[in-house]
């Protein structure tokens, strides 16, 4: 997974393996449970590991750290295309909510017109008015 063996890591201080790169370990930081973070592969490269850790304790002393590595770097890269997705999902939903909207001002709007029209066409047609005032 990062091109290095079992041995080179087990027992090597963590300062000294190298994986930690833009991430520094820092022991003191370091909670008990699962976290991910990126590690240096051997050829250089970044990897999205999930580290499950716990530290052993000797005494007041906190010395050794436990942990399980599992590549997390697919994961990773679903769940970023994922969210990408769901916002590209919202911007569309709110477009279309904006159409509708935008229609249904239109078809009122065209209603309102339409009563206009037809108010003003009888109104024209009917011959009691003088012509001063089809006119007006």
């Amino acid at each position: 997974m990062l091109g290095r063996s079992r041995q080179s890591l087990i027992g090597a201080p963590a300062a000294e393996t190298g994986l930690w790169g833009k991430q520094a370990f820092d022991p003191d930081a370091f909670q008990d449970g699962v976290s991910v973070r990126e590690l240096r592969t051997e050829d250089g490269s970044f990897r999205a590991i999930e580290l499950n850790g716990l530290r052993l304790r000797d005494g007041e002393r906190t010395g050794s750290f436990e942990l399980v590595l599992r590549d997390a770097t697919e994961r990773v890269r679903s769940e970023a295309t994922r969210r990408g997705l769901e916002a590209h999902l919202r911007r569309s939903q709110k477009t279309e909510a904006l159409g509708r909207l935008a229609g249904g001002v239109a078809h009122d709007f065209n209603n309102l017109l339409t009563i206009i029209l037809s108010n003003s066409s009888a109104l024209a047609m009917n011959t009691d008015f003088d012509e001063v005032v089809l006119e007006q």
